[in-house]
């Protein structure tokens, strides 16, 4: 065998599974050993009754190992080469090779090619996030710089500025690969003539600074506050990357109401659920070209048992879908939700404590009332603070009909000032807002 102990070092994927190898480079840990001029093979021993079958073809540098390990040459593989070359002799002479020898050898070296071919994809992908990081980080220190010039001229000047000139810094964040951040600016130039304009303008230039200034320092950041940033960016996460690394939720998922609209070119569906046992809230966004259908599993009052995989954030919300199947259940939140309106911006509070960006989020209220004084409608809690209500005049009106004087569950969106009902449940009956007037 002429290999160095330098060459199996090398072979290991990383230091874990050569430190586990070495665990295993004693004669007594293995079945089997046997050797001929091309060829190595043992059978190791495990715990159990089972034995993992283990083959070199010296040659070739070809290996085979039925053991479930993920990567390969796993810790087997490690120790078998090892042990040939520390002590050679604990190797049976062999002319005659197992036939498993054979066909496991030439197994492994036709999945070779397509390990290859996934090694080079993973690593073409890499170099592509990378160069597109290193734009968005020059994207994002242009944006810093814009916003100081802005602060210095004055709020004034950016709402006395036409479309061109909100369309030409949207289009400069999204040559930077930030297509979130240059959503946003489009949509300050929309604001411009708002009532309210200087407040909205506040706002959306604070987060804008807060996000600069946090890419800026990412590797300072925990992972999950990181990978918000990257995702306020416009930066997506594969959801095959998800379903693989995000650990998965697992509850009975009920869908408590829909909304649909239009990003074009695609007809956009958000599906709003609630987990009965972790009391938390999850968001589908579904996409659909032209007329093409949404998936029919997830309409309004379904229980689907199972588990969702959660976008990574500070404060989760945008999950997708992993191994669920259809539930009878009965819809009674149990945790997670606010009787109170101080509880509720206590809640909102640490939701923005962690994720700072976020405009709104959902939260079940339990036990409230209904109130209307004129035109305007209110949420009152248990504390007697009231909070006032954003819907249609419909919805309103028929949340104050459902509440007749008597307390409910509302499930909705709040931003600190509003809260947008999506759901009601009374009396064990889930009532859906997604429209104008009340569907059970």
């Amino acid at each position: 065998m002429e290999w160095t102990l330098d060459q199996i070092y090398q072979l290991a994927p990383d230091r874990p599974t050569l430190d586990r190898a070495f665990l295993l480079v004693k004669p007594k840990k293995w079945a089997l050993l046997a050797c001929n001029d091309a060829f190595l093979w043992g059978e190791c021993r495990t715990s159990g009754a089972l034995r993992y079958r283990i083959a070199c073809d010296l040659a070739n540098r070809r290996f085979f190992s039925n053991s479930p390990a993920p990567q390969k040459p796993d810790k087997y593989l490690l120790a078998l080469l090892l042990l040939f070359f520390d002590s050679p002799g604990a190797f049976s002479p062999s002319a005659m090779i197992p036939d498993w020898v054979i066909s496991g050898l030439d197994a492994a070296a036709q999945a070779q090619p397509e390990k290859e071919k996934k090694d080079k994809q993973d690593a073409g992908r890499l170099r592509n996030q990378e160069k597109r990081l290193a734009l968005m980080g020059e994207g994002a220190s242009d944006l810093g710089q814009w916003l100081r010039d802005a602060a210095f001229q004055g709020l004034g000047m950016l709402q006395s500025q036409n479309d061109a000139f909100w369309e030409q810094v949207a289009a400069r964040l999204t040559d930077s690969k930030l297509g979130g951040l240059a959503k946003r600016i489009r949509r300050m130039g929309a604001l411009r003539n708002a009532s309210d304009w200087n407040r909205l303008f506040l706002d959306e230039l604070a987060d804008l600074f807060l996000w600069a200034e946090g890419f800026l320092r990412l590797d300072e950041l925990p992972p999950d506050l990181r990978a918000e940033i990257l995702q306020q960016g416009g930066l997506a996460f594969r959801k095959e990357d998800l379903l693989k690394e995000a650990p998965p939720a697992e509850d009975l998922w009920f869908v408590l109401a829909r909304e649909q609209g239009v990003e074009e070119p695609l007809r956009v569906r958000k599906v709003w659920l609630w987990g009965q046992q972790t009391g938390r809230p999850a968001l589908f966004l579904d996409y659909a070209w032209g007329e093409t259908p949404f998936d029919p599993t997830w309409e309004t009052g379904a229980c689907m048992e199972g588990a969702l995989h959660f976008y990574p954030s500070p404060a989760p919300l945008r999950a997708i879908p992993g191994v669920c199947t259809p539930a009878v259940a009965f819809l009674e939140p149990v945790q997670g939700m606010y009787g109170t309106l101080t509880g509720l911006a206590e809640a909102f509070a640490k939701v923005l404590a962690s994720a700072p960006w976020t405009k709104a989020y959902p939260f079940f209220l339990n036990g409230v009332y209904i109130a209307r004084e004129g035109g305007a409608f209110f949420i009152v809690g248990r504390d007697r603070q009231k909070a006032p209500i954003q819907a249609p005049l419909p919805v309103a009106w028929s949340l104050f009909s459902l509440s007749g004087g008597h307390p409910l569950s509302l499930f909705g969106l709040w931003d600190g000032a509003e809260f947008v009902p999506l759901a009601a449940l009374s009396e064990g009956r889930l009532f859906s807002l997604e429209n104008p007037g009340m569907t059970s």
